[in-house]
């Protein structure tokens, strides 16, 4: 089955040093950002999580997103950042957003949840936002090295973000 996607500029971060992208969808209400923000936004057991994971993002905003700061999750990426990178000690829940990190400028968010295995392909809150994720980076990533996928000068920004098709099968 054939499924129809868009690509969708993430708005709200007060920094200019990243810009945020998600992916839109045919026929979801929201993109897959705001779909994992509103699953979550909720859930008292991970607040401290979710705060945290929109401090990064807000720095990453002002200051730059560095690599390592990401989980390598096989093709793509995921935070929070890895336990040696964070201030503290963010609980026991492992609340994943699935990400891909094109440069320090540009960073796809996509979507996730608790990970309660450690495979994400084993757990059942995860394993269908990890398989949409590889599939999401793969047609990205070749749309990118096929140029369908165009940046400003200092790649900071895809400039044809508003009319990106994405095909996903």
């Amino acid at each position: 089955m054939n499924i129809f996607a868009k690509v969708i500029k993430v708005e709200g971060f007060t920094g200019h040093e990243v810009s945020y992208y998600t992916i839109h969808l045919e026929k979801q209400e929201r993109n897959e950002f705001e779909d994992f923000i509103f699953r979550h936004i909720t859930n008292d057991k991970i607040r401290v999580q979710l705060n945290y994971l929109n401090e990064t993002l807000e720095r990453f905003s002002k200051q730059g997103a560095r690599k390592h700061y990401f989980r390598v999750e096989g093709a793509f990426h995921a935070l929070p950042p890895p336990a040696r990178y964070l201030e503290f000690n963010l609980g026991k829940e492992q609340l994943r957003l699935y990400c891909l990190f094109v440069s320090e400028q540009i960073i796809f968010l996509f979507n996730g949840g608790i990970k309660t295995k450690n495979i994400a392909q084993d757990c059942e809150n995860v394993s269908r936002y990890f398989s949409e994720s590889s599939k999401f980076t793969a047609v990205i990533d070749t749309m990118i090295v096929d140029r369908e996928i165009t940046f400003d000068q200092d790649r900071s920004e895809i400039i044809n973000h508003e009319n990106i098709e994405l095909w996903l099968t």
